[in-house]
């Protein structure tokens, strides 16, 4: 699609001037219409929150004419005279790693409206398919030898009831569960996802055949199919998730992401991880920097016989990156031996590494990332990157890819990005407890006769691996 530019506020924007070759960065298909883009171009947020695990949410900017074609005409929610005003939506972005175009959203048109840049801008909104389930009544009862795949079955169908064939064709599950170890990974360069689909007469993993053992009701006028899979999402727990994605044709697929460590999800690493490192191209990395997660974690037992036990717990990775002990202290916790309080200092130091909150990660356009993504990465700000030290993990949790459209007045190299908000991935076995920070200390309470029996207990300060530490109490 090559044609003259759009003027739209007084600056003028060439929609299909966005590579090098001429290809754009980003493509939009309303109901098989291509539709350009202009101005802030297409911003596509995914989230791990909303009805589902994953939602995803999209917003449009493009021309209500260009060419001699009325756009805004292909979009039926600008007609109030329509009956279906949920055309089906495809967002595709361009890898900048690969120059390969991923389906990165398939959804509906929300709604449509004049943008704020000229009267030709229009901006629509494309929503998920998972934000539907909520102004779905669901009314079903489940005995105790019912599985979450009949709860599943039953959403899906109330699902189809509303939208196919007016927007979608179909509307199928995929359960990665079933997944043999020896079949070809996902396509990347084609898609989020397995070209692989399952039916209920088919395949479906053990985690979502399982009996539920008890009776479920939900009621019509309360509940929601949205609190049916809410149900079925609680009751697989934390080593699963659900969301909709593409199928392999025009359809979409209810993904049952039961494959334990989120089998559609791959580990990327930053260029300048190594030399042989380029999943990604990451601009700017101060994630660390807004976190600052604590590095150790002191606990102190209960006194017994006049001594409690106390002991440290390490997170090696952020302790290299730091050169120092960024400690907190707890107790008195419930726990009277060495060992007891070496198990509660690794768990909780581990907690509060997860809840330490969220840094920002920027890279140039990979629809290939989504939430659940880790990122190996090192600190970084354009060409400056900091070898200190081993690269970090992140995980991401919520994700906006931004293509926007090329101004002729504008010389701008960020128009393109992916924004990561990420969280540290903390793993146990990255979690040391020293012997030297572990031990037997005097209780202030302690009696004569103990002092007597027991001798005086000095508190221990050792280094860790001999190396001199700094310690914090905030």
């Amino acid at each position: 699609m090559n044609a003259a530019p759009i003027e739209s506020g007084g600056v003028v924007y060439d929609p299909d001037d966005h590579g090098c070759d001429g290809e754009p960065y980003a493509r939009v298909t309303v109901d098989d219409t291509r539709i350009p883009v202009i101005n802030d171009g297409v911003r596509t947020e995914m989230r791990k929150d909303g009805a589902m695990d994953i939602t995803t949410h999209s917003e449009v900017y493009f021309p209500a004419e260009w060419n001699g074609e009325r756009y805004e005409a292909a979009v039926r929610a600008l007609d109030p005279d329509e009956a279906n005003v949920y055309d089906p939506v495809d967002i595709e972005v361009r890898n900048a790693q690969t120059g390969e175009y991923r389906l990165l959203h398939r959804g509906f048109v929300m709604g449509v409206g004049s943008g704020q840049r000229g009267s030709l801008e229009r901006r629509m909104t494309v929503g998920d398919v998972g934000q539907l389930l909520g102004a779905i009544p669901f009314d079903e009862r489940y005995g105790f030898d019912a599985s979450l795949a009949d709860i599943v079955q039953d959403v899906l169908a109330e699902l189809r009831k509303r939208i196919v064939p007016q927007v979608f064709p179909s509307v199928t599950l995929r359960d990665t569960g079933v997944l043999d170890t020896e079949l070809e990974g996902p396509d990347l360069s084609i898609g989020f996802f397995e070209p692989r689909l399952i039916s209920f007469v088919d395949e479906i993993s053990d985690a979502l055949t399982k009996r539920i053992g008890t009776a479920i009701e939900f009621v019509g006028n309360k509940d929601t199919a949205a609190d049916a899979l809410d149900e079925v999402s609680q009751r697989l727990g934390d080593d699963s998730v659900l969301y909709f994605a593409p199928d392999d044709g025009d359809g979409i697929a209810l993904v049952a992401d039961t494959y334990g460590g989120y089998s559609e999800t791959r580990t990327l690493f930053a260029q300048h991880v190594d030399d042989s490192s380029d999943d990604v191209r990451v601009l700017r990395n101060n994630a660390l920097h807004e976190i600052r997660p604590l590095n150790a974690l002191t606990v102190e037992g209960r006194v017994k016989n006049g001594e409690y036990p106390y002991a440290s717990a390490v997170h090696a990775p952020l302790y290299e990156r730091a050169g120092m002990v960024l400690e907190e202290v707890d107790g008195p916790i419930d726990a009277t031996s060495i060992e007891e309080a070496q198990q509660i200092a690794t768990s909780r130091l581990k907690q509060r590494i997860d809840d330490t909150g969220l840094g920002e990660i920027a890279m140039k356009p990979a629809p290939n990332v989504r939430p659940y993504t880790t990122i190996v990465s090192q600190p970084a700000c354009g060409t400056e990157v900091s070898r200190a030290s081993s690269p970090l993990e992140y995980e991401v949790e919520s994700v906006v890819h931004r293509v926007a459209a090329k101004a002729s007045d504008r010389d701008d190299d960020r128009l393109h990005e992916t924004q990561v908000r990420a969280s540290m991935v903390v793993r146990e076995e990255d979690i040391v407890t020293p012997d030297e920070e572990s031990g037997y200390r005097q209780s202030d309470k302690a009696t004569l006769l103990d002092e007597i029996i027991l001798g005086p207990i000095l508190p221990n300060y050792d280094v860790i691996d001999a190396i001199p530490i700094t310690r914090h109490s905030d």
